[in-house]
């Protein structure tokens, strides 16, 4: 179980990562924490949320996993969470596993509490407010650079790869899950934004205005995606009626022609029997009479095709 403390002038700050039940209960003693909210740092499921019960504050966070699976797109597979304990005498940071940004913060107050001792819990909770919203901000350029791939992909423009739908799911789940979570996070930042010192409200509202910013690209990048996802549908349905109008154009030109054979194939096998008493077997001008007849046939369904309209040359072209 990593932990780091840091000692400050008027508080301390203790950082715990995965720690376990025996660890919590000797955390809620030793702090007075209320054991309803040390109960919910152990349900990994837990959304965002601030509770202030007497003087100490309660804040559950949950912030982008940069280690995620490619395919994750739930709450659960697309962040940790962080609860955070704090009060004039103490800040702890609560996490199942070790976050890059927390370690960073760590070592950035290490530095400054030497230099600085008018530090208050307020502003490490500022800090780790502000990095838990930017945290969502790399993912959601790299869907919104997604998109512009998916459009290239969609109308093959710069590109010879082929759209797949499960990707463009894929982006549409987690940016729906990065909106979800960044709105979420703004009720507790608000919360917290009643109580604080005037000198620390700025900080507050801008972290507020970071979290709008980030859900307006969100739900841009989410509007995007479905308006692609329908022209993809779209398309493809365009492309199968063109294929299916197509072969039906090929069946059309068959059919005419074996409406013209079909007869004159009948004729030729009539003649083409082998008896030996046939009218016409020792006519002199039998096979010109036969294939007169066959032509005469052919031009009688030629006229009727024409009468009911089937050769028009305009029902040809709107075919095409």
């Amino acid at each position: 179980m990593p932990e780091s403390r840091l000692q400050f002038q008027s508080f301390e700050w203790l950082d715990v990562a995965n720690p376990t039940s025996e660890v919590l209960n000797k955390l809620a003693e030793q702090y007075q924490l209320h054991p309803t909210s040390v109960q919910d740092c152990l349900q990994p499921e837990h959304l965002p949320k601030f509770e202030m019960i007497e003087d100490v504050g309660f804040v559950v966070l949950r912030a982008y996993d940069p280690d995620c699976a490619k395919e994750a797109d739930s709450v659960q597979e697309l962040t940790r969470k962080i609860a955070i304990f704090y009060s004039e005498r103490f800040v702890i940071s609560i996490h199942r596993q070790d976050q890059p940004f927390m370690t960073a913060l760590l070592e950035k107050w290490k530095k400054r509490k030497i230099n600085d001792p008018v530090l208050t819990p307020e502003h490490v909770l500022i800090d780790i407010l502000n990095e838990v919203v930017l945290s969502y901000q790399s993912p959601i350029m790299s869907c919104l650079g997604a998109i512009e791939l998916f459009e290239a992909e969609i109308f093959h423009t710069s590109t010879q790869r082929k759209f797949r739908i499960n990707k463009g799911y894929y982006v549409k789940r987690k940016v729906s899950v990065f909106k979800h979570m960044l709105r979420a996070t703004r009720e507790p930042v608000n919360r917290i934004l009643v109580n604080a010192e005037a000198i620390l409200v700025p900080h507050f509202q801008n972290i507020s205005e970071q979290i709008d910013q980030q859900s307006y690209y969100a739900s841009d990048i989410e509007d995007s995606m479905n308006s692609l996802l329908n022209l993809h549908v779209s398309l493809q349905g365009q492309r199968t009626n063109e294929a299916s109008r197509r072969t039906n154009e090929v069946m059309r030109v068959l059919t005419i022609f074996s409406c013209f054979f079909l007869p004159i194939n009948f004729i030729a096998s009539i003649y083409g029997m082998n008896f030996e008493h046939m009218p016409e077997i020792k006519d002199p001008f039998g096979y010109w009479y036969a294939l007169a007849f066959m032509a005469t046939v052919s031009l009688v369904i030629f006229m009727w095709f024409r009468r009911k309209g089937w050769l028009k040359k305009a029902d040809l072209r709107d075919s095409e």
